[in-house]
């Protein structure tokens, strides 16, 4: 505004076109003895508003596993994108499930407690929440699908019994 010396915006900013605008402002006094300006620049940075929540994609994912896998093991690499910028594009993992643990930073899923048997679960799904870091976070799930691979880790057992039989000392080989 010429008169007030008020900026206004005449569109929309989109942040992941252009993250700063600048432009020379001029004040001008044409009523003075010797009319006098000077110049300026002025650069306005454009500040991300958490336009995007975090996207797993795609948003589930089957895996296999043997059911004698023992903890610590990885399992799983999540990854999920988010385009804002500063701390509202960085994202942090989570589950609730107890039995898998999820490092916050890097999405890496690792069995927390040996508790796969296939004979009482042979499959199983799991929810996991990528976070992003704004003061008012977006989220955003992912189903993980995991079939228990059966792994022959019973010893077979004899039923009934005892057992008893008899045979001749003259009985031929192969008898």
């Amino acid at each position: 505004n010429s008169q007030t010396g008020d900026i206004t915006s005449v569109q929309l900013f989109n942040l992941t076109q252009q993250d700063a605008f600048s432009f020379i402002v001029e004040a001008y006094n044409p009523q003075a003895i010797i009319p006098q300006s000077t110049r300026m620049t002025v650069t306005f940075n454009i500040l991300d508003e958490n336009a995007h929540a975090p996207l797993f994609n795609p948003s589930t994912d089957t895996i296999s596993v043997l059911e004698n896998i023992v903890a610590g093991t990885v399992i799983y690499d999540l990854n999920a994108s988010d385009p804002d910028r500063g701390r509202n594009g960085i994202i942090s993992y989570s589950t609730s499930e107890s039995w898998l643990s999820v490092d916050a930073a890097t999405g890496v899923v690792t069995v927390a407690i040996d508790v796969f048997d296939h004979e009482t679960a042979p499959s199983l799904s799991v929810i996991f929440t990528a976070i992003d870091g704004a003061t008012r976070p977006l989220t955003h799930s992912f189903r993980l699908f995991i079939n228990v691979i059966n792994v022959n880790d019973v010893a077979p057992i004899f039923v009934g019994g005892p057992w008893f039989t008899s045979v001749s000392e003259a009985a031929p080989v192969g008898t």
